[in-house]
């Protein structure tokens, strides 16, 4: 499901916490699947660090 399709069911149905919940849930899973795929590719050591480091402000 995509999240513009989440979105929109949140929009309309904010009394069912599944549709309510969910767009924020989703985006949460995607950055954790993105973390295990670096931490597959370049190892955890490197993936702490780029975590624990601050951004860069422009």
């Amino acid at each position: 499901m995509s999240t513009d399709t989440q979105q929109c069911l949140a929009t309309a149905l904010p009394f069912v916490p599944l549709f309510r919940l969910a767009p924020k849930m989703m985006r949460q899973l995607v950055e954790l699947a993105t973390d295990v795929t670096a931490v597959r590719e370049y190892g955890a050591p490197a993936v702490r660090a780029a975590l624990s480091t601050k951004p860069i402000r422009t």
